[in-house]
Parts: structure tokens; sequence; C-alpha cells
């Protein structure tokens, strides 16, 4: 576990790849949510590791307490990330921005390629989120077209730009 400092707010850092563990920390968050934002759920994590699928998380604690997440598995060439969330209390502020930075390290040190993530062309917030940001290589997505598809291909040597809102 290691500890950063994102706009004066203290969060430790862990990575987590044991299933019930991920459900452990992710499911308050995603019952809080109400799941208007968070399109993995403790069930669906499930499913992927029943199936084989290496998954693995990162997730942000303040205070022993959930503040964000990202859920990923591990392709061939890539790491797919299946969700990104930040409680509403700490958006804004850079945590999204140092969870993305992480999953670029651990895509990095896995000698993956680029990472990819799917989400909805209704989600305004996270497209100017990922735009900012520097992530603007996006497709439609063939099988549902309400989703974009996005990727971030890491050979490029470009930093993700730290966005706060």
């Amino acid at each position: 576990m290691k500890q950063y400092i994102v706009s004066d707010n203290m969060f430790d850092i862990k990575l987590i790849d044991d299933t019930d563990k991920i459900v452990e920390h992710i499911a308050p968050l995603c019952k809080n949510s109400g799941f208007q934002e968070v399109e993995v759920t403790p069930a669906i994590i499930k499913r992927y590791k029943y199936f084989g699928t290496d998954i693995g998380s990162i997730i942000a604690f303040k205070k022993d307490s959930p503040a964000g997440f990202i859920v990923y598995f591990k392709g061939k060439k890539h790491l797919y990330m299946l969700s990104l969330f930040v409680k509403e209390a700490e958006r804004r502020q850079g945590l999204a921005t140092l969870l993305l930075n992480k999953l670029e390290e651990i895509a990095k040190d896995k000698n993956k390629d680029e990472l990819r993530w799917k989400m909805s062309k209704d989600n305004e917030t996270a497209v100017e989120f990922y735009n900012k940001i520097g992530y603007s290589s996006r497709e439609e997505d063939k099988r549902n077209k309400n989703k974009w598809i996005y990727k971030r291909f890491l050979n490029e040597g470009k930093n993700i730009k730290n966005y706060t809102g």
C-alpha cells in the first residue's frame, strides 16, 4: 500500500486481485451510487473470475474508507478497464487521474501495449474528463451504438495530464 496526497487529501492506494476482497471494498460504493455510474457490480466481478479472467483492482482509501476504484482485466496485449468510479465527495480533485496513472503503471509493468474501456456516450462528464487528460482516441462500439470504445496506446510516451476540474 502506498500513500498519496491529492488536493490536500491523503489517500492509501491498494492493488487487490482477490475477487472477494474487491467485492468487499467496492460493494458499498456501488450500492451508495445507485448503480447509475458504476457499470461493474460484485456479481459481474465474480462472473469474470468464474470464466477465468485475470481481474484486478486499484482502490483508493481515505481514512480506511473506499473513496474510488478501478476494476480491470488483463487481455493478451492490453488492460481493459471495466470501471472507474470516484465517490462524489472526492471528485474533481485529481483522484481519478491518480487511479488512471496507477493503471498505466500496471499495464507497463505487465508489458501491455494499451488500455481500453467502454463508456456511455451520454456520460458527458466522463467524456470531458477523458479528453482533458489526453484520452481522446475513441471509436463507436459496433455492438452497442450508445457506447464509445476508448484506447490509450502506452508506447506513445505521453503522460496523463493532471485534471482537477
